[in-house]
Formats: C-alpha cells, structure tokens, sequence
C-alpha cells in the first residue's frame, strides 16, 4: 500500500506527522509498532504490516501507486524525482512533471517505450526453447 501524507504547509520537510497527531501520548507509545526503530536491525523494517517511508517531499504529483513526481529542494544530489513502475525513464525523456500536470488537467495519454535486457534476455530464452523442442 502507497499513502501520502499531507501536514502543515507553514512547516518544513522535517515535521514528520506533528501536524496530523492528535493523541500525543499514544503516538509515542504505539510508533515503533508500525515504523522501523532506527535502534534495531534491518528485519524491524522489513517486519509484517510495518510502515517505511520511501521518500520525504515537500511537494508531490502521483497518478497512481509509484507513479509520482516529487520536488526535493533539500536534497542537492536528486531535487527531483520521477517514478513510474515497470517503466525505463531513461527511455523516455519525454515523461517529466509537465506531463503528469497536463495528464491531470486535460487526460492526455504519453507514449512510453519500455525495453529492458532482462525482457530482451525472456524472449531470447524463450526462442531458443521453442527452436530446440521443434528441432
């Protein structure tokens, strides 16, 4: 499951869910249940129905579950990120923010090519299988 969370727009990235908690006390008490503790190893993240977030943004677009734009200000390395599932976007450079805006606005529809070496690699097999049970 994807979820945004929307919290106080005069507030920074940083303010975590101090915006949207309105039972402090049981907020601290129960966080851990459901979010990785920095404390632990690695399977407290990866724990049943446990949260861990994928991205912190100041602003976001998603169409659908990984599929989103996010502006990252803060981080110097990627200020902007673009996800869509299952699709190469070094492919297709012509999928940007503007895009996904003028796919909300008017229902435009992008092409895409999608070719990847595992892909390549399937079809490739799969020939070689077919050819050997005629031959």
């Amino acid at each position: 499951m994807v979820c945004a969370v929307s919290g106080d727009p005069n507030q920074d990235y940083r303010q975590g869910f101090s915006a949207i908690v309105k039972d402090q006390k049981f907020y601290d008490e129960n966080f851990y249940k459901f979010f990785p503790d920095p404390n632990k190893d690695i399977y407290d993240e990866k724990k049943l129905f446990g949260v861990a977030y994928e991205h912190c943004s100041s602003s976001m677009i998603a169409l659908a579950p990984k599929n989103y734009w996010l502006d990252q200000p803060f981080d110097k390395k990627d200020p902007e990120v673009n996800k869509l599932k299952g699709l190469n976007l070094k492919l297709n450079p012509q999928i940007s923010k503007e895009v996904l805006l003028q796919n909300i606005k008017e229902s435009t529809v992008v092409q895409d090519k999608n070719k990847s070496l595992i892909q390549h690699i399937e079809h490739v097999e799969n020939e070689i299988t077919a050819q050997s049970k005629m031959g």
